[in-house]
């Protein structure tokens, strides 16, 4: 009898069990690794710090100002939070320029003789991850997006959309190889900035 309970008891556990959980979903949305500059919600609202007194505001500039009259700034200067808002910014963009990879920003791809051939404008999220951007003919005549097809420490490979590609090796403080065309001709050139 004492075994036919136990059998009733774990056949009953069997049946009042929870179905097991459900996977986490993949999130939909990944912060970037550098956040932009959030303030704070007190941002603005703080009492100045240290021992000089706030300076009054000026009056609002009602008449056009002449040169001879002009005894030191048409404007007032910027308020403590203005202040601390542009140092903010530029801390997150200096944060964000300090991941940037070494492709990152614009160049100029030149022949042999120093002549511009294309202008690129390059974003680098760093080493092992594509770089993406645009390019445009020296004149201004063409341009299109520019891919990545291959990519090492030393070398990369650009594709141009429409417009061939770049074959590039790491030398110095820039970059050096070939520009194959659209129409199949190849170039030997610098990447210059």
């Amino acid at each position: 009898m004492f075994a036919a309970l136990a059998a009733a008891a774990s056949l009953s556990g069997l049946v009042a069990q929870d179905p097991p959980p459900a996977p986490d979903p993949v999130p939909a949305y990944a912060p970037p690794p550098v956040r932009p500059f959030e303030p704070p919600s007190d941002f603005g609202r703080e009492a100045a710090q240290g021992d000089a007194a706030p300076r009054p505001s000026r009056a609002p500039i009602t008449a056009p100002v002449t040169v001879d009259a002009y005894g030191g700034q048409y404007e007032a200067e910027p308020a403590t939070a203005e202040t601390a808002y542009a140092q903010g910014v530029a801390s997150a963009e200096l944060s964000m320029d300090a991941l940037a990879g070494p492709m990152d920003g614009r160049w100029s791809v030149v022949d042999e003789r120093g002549r511009p051939l294309l202008r690129l404008v390059l974003s680098d999220p760093g080493v092992g991850l594509p770089v993406e951007g645009a390019w445009r003919e020296a004149d201004g005549a063409d341009r299109g997006g520019v891919s990545t097809t291959g990519r090492e420490p030393d070398r990369l490979h650009l594709a141009l959309e429409g417009g061939g590609g770049l074959e590039l090796t790491r030398s110095g403080e820039g970059w050096s190889g070939a520009f194959a065309a659209a129409d199949g001709r190849r170039r030997t050139v610098r990447l210059v900035r």
